[in-house]
């Protein structure tokens, strides 16, 4: 009877720590998969990041550079290199193989302040007829933005041109 009750106690351990064994790999899976869900959205938002610094740039007359994971610097200057950078970054940080993403940023170039000064010229003279209004208003105007005043610096117009109507 003795044996018996010990190898009751010992076949229920051994059920025991295979139920916690299962329900530990089910925990791992489950929080890989929120990983690589939260990664998919990070890459999504860095993509998103990405395209809209790449036609500020283009707009601006700016400079644009991607700084990898290891502090490598790349000068974007056209679409296919960024189109390279989401090919080479995206796909090994969602699988966990580089711990980050890198960032992009933007810096006035030769043509900013020249561009600038044409984006302020045009605010405060083109006009587009509302129909809603029965009226012409200014572009910031028409997109329910507050009354305009001139851009000064490169950041300044990044700013105005992110908000939202």
């Amino acid at each position: 009877m003795g044996n018996k009750l010990k190898l009751g106690w010992i076949l229920c351990i051994i059920i025991f720590f295979l139920v916690l064994l299962i329900y530990g790999k089910h925990l791992l899976k489950e929080r890989a998969k929120k990983l690589e869900d939260m990664r998919s959205t990070e890459a999504f938002d860095f993509m998103d990041d990405g395209w809209k610094k790449y036609r500020m740039m283009l707009y601006a007359g700016a400079n644009m550079e991607y700084t990898d994971s290891k502090e490598n610097i790349r000068v974007i200057e056209t679409e296919p290199v960024l189109l390279d950078i989401y090919d080479e970054t995206i796909d090994p940080y969602i699988l966990g193989k580089t711990p980050s993403l890198g960032s992009f940023r933007i810096t006035e170039g030769e043509e900013t302040s020249e561009r600038i000064k044409n984006f302020n010229d045009n605010m405060l003279h083109l006009k587009i007829w509302n129909n809603r209004e029965g009226r012409y208003m200014t572009i910031a105007e028409n997109e329910g933005l507050e009354e305009f005043k001139d851009i000064n610096s490169f950041e300044e117009l990044w700013e105005y041109m992110n908000k939202r109507n």
